[in-house]
């Protein structure tokens, strides 16, 4: 991701307002009450991030396991919510130690926290996911929303595209 990325969406996390009606509304037609809940534990940015991807998604295919997966791909980062500055110093680390990010994500104590949530998010989300009952399917995709993408596996590389337009 370019720095000009970054930068906008360091300044639109900053300035963040509340989801609209009309996206709230739409998160909560696609996912179950449970699933909502653990949503709506995500802090306000991710949600922003999140229905985002769903939108994105949804202009390639209406697969409600896609639009679930898509809108709760992160829903693990509410276990250790990052703030503006943790996720700048992940990106400016990932830039200049890319193979350190991994090893600090291992041990993600004090400072080291932001990449253990980087890190463990996935299998986090999984595991929230399949307490809220959701279909194993989209509890896959989660878990392996970050993983090097399979050529073959046509969702996992469609939620990794459209999370990487947001």
């Amino acid at each position: 991701m370019g720095i000009l990325y970054r930068a906008r969406q360091f300044w639109q996390a900053i300035r963040i307002k509340e989801l609209s009606q009309t996206a709230v509304s739409q998160i909560n037609d696609q996912l179950t009450i449970a699933e909502q809940a653990i949503f709506q534990q995500l802090p306000i940015s991710d949600q922003w991030h999140s229905y985002k991807v769903m939108k994105t998604v949804q202009s390639k295919t209406d697969d409600p396991i896609m639009l679930t997966a898509a809108l709760l791909h992160d829903v693990g980062k509410a276990k250790s919510p990052l703030s503006v500055w943790d996720r700048s110093f992940i990106v400016l680390i990932e830039r200049l130690l890319p193979q350190q990010t991994a090893v600090w994500g291992e041990d993600g104590i004090g400072w080291k926290r932001p990449f253990a949530v980087k890190t463990h998010h996935p299998r986090w989300g999984a595991e929230m996911a399949a307490a809220a009952h959701s279909d194993p399917a989209v509890r896959s995709l989660i878990r392996r929303h970050q993983s090097p993408a399979a050529t073959t596996d046509t969702q996992l590389c469609l939620l990794q595209w459209a999370d990487d337009q947001h």
